[in-house]
């Protein structure tokens, strides 16, 4: 067998992730996007008082997520820290009439001493956020469609969303193994120092 037979062999995994995760990110676009429906604004601001965050992605937090209607157009859900503080708002806003429905998805960072602090978290996290927005977008589409949710049809959202996070992983541990190597120089280079001093 020829090289170049073992090199396509060797790079095919790659090229299939490649295009695994250029559809993932194509799909991440469509899936926080406004959705349109046919049904009447007001059914559509029922159905989205009557809808939880799906477990699935939240967690236990879907659970004990504070849910409200802000104004008549705007259906709110807030995640809370263990001492009841909000850290995340994801909202809900319909426009429409009694004929079909539009709904616009928006995570905010709630008003309080840390909102600058976590608005600048959610800017930097972007990939992430469009993951949340995806699946609160699903979720409701599930009630509103009748059907039970599915995380596939979020999919391209969450594997952007996660992949980000590997990033800033992966740049944490670089940003701590140059610490760590610093620190290991500057004690070689005391010890020196004492040595030379003796």
């Amino acid at each position: 067998m020829n090289l170049n037979f073992w090199l396509a062999r060797l790079l095919f995994p790659f090229v299939i992730a490649a295009g695994v995760m250029g559809y993932s990110f194509m799909q991440a676009k469509h899936e926080t996007r406004d959705r349109a429906y046919p049904f009447p604004v007001a059914s559509v601001n029922s159905t989205l008082d009557d809808t939880d965050l799906p477990a699935m992605v939240f967690g236990e937090r879907a659970s004990t997520a504070r849910h409200w209607r802000l104004d008549n157009a705007t259906s709110a859900w807030a995640l809370e820290n263990s001492e009841g503080d909000e850290f995340m708002r994801l909202t809900a806003k319909t426009t429409g009439d009694a004929k079909s429905a539009r709904v616009h998805y928006e995570i905010e960072a709630p008003k309080g001493p840390d909102h600058d602090k976590l608005e600048k978290h959610f800017k930097q996290n972007s990939a992430m956020v469009d993951s949340y927005k995806a699946a609160l977008a699903e979720q409701v589409d599930a009630a509103l469609t009748r059907r039970p949710f599915n995380m596939a049809n979020i999919m391209g959202a969450v594997t952007r969303g996660s992949l980000s996070q590997l990033g800033m992983m992966g740049a944490t541990m670089r940003k701590a193994a140059a610490g760590y190597q610093q620190e290991r120089d500057d004690n070689i280079e005391r010890a020196y120092e004492r040595q030379s001093n003796r």
